[in-house]
C-alpha cells in the first residue's frame, strides 16, 4: 500500500506511510487489484479505513466517524 494522498492516517511517521498491520495492508492492496469489481471497502478499524480512503477506495465504516 502506497503512503497516505488525502492526508496522513493516525500514528503516521515522518515518511508519510500509515502504520498498518500487515493483514490490513494486504486487504487494502487486494481490495485495489480488484478495482471497478468491488463497490466498496468495509472495515470497522479506523486506520484501515483511512488507509483504504487514501488509496482511492470507497470506504464503508460501521460504528466509526471518519474525518473526511
Amino acid at each position: 500500500v502506497r503512503g497516505a494522498r488525502r492526508g496522513p492516517c493516525p500514528d503516521t511517521p515522518a515518511t508519510g506511510t500509515p502504520l498498518l498491520r500487515a493483514l490490513d495492508a494486504i486487504h487494502v492492496a487486494s481490495a485495489r487489484l480488484l478495482g471497478d469489481e468491488l463497490d466498496a471497502f468495509v472495515t470497522d478499524d479506523a486506520r484501515q479505513a483511512q488507509a483504504a480512503t487514501a488509496e482511492g477506495l470507497r470506504v464503508i465504516s460501521p460504528g466509526l466517524t471518519l474525518a473526511s
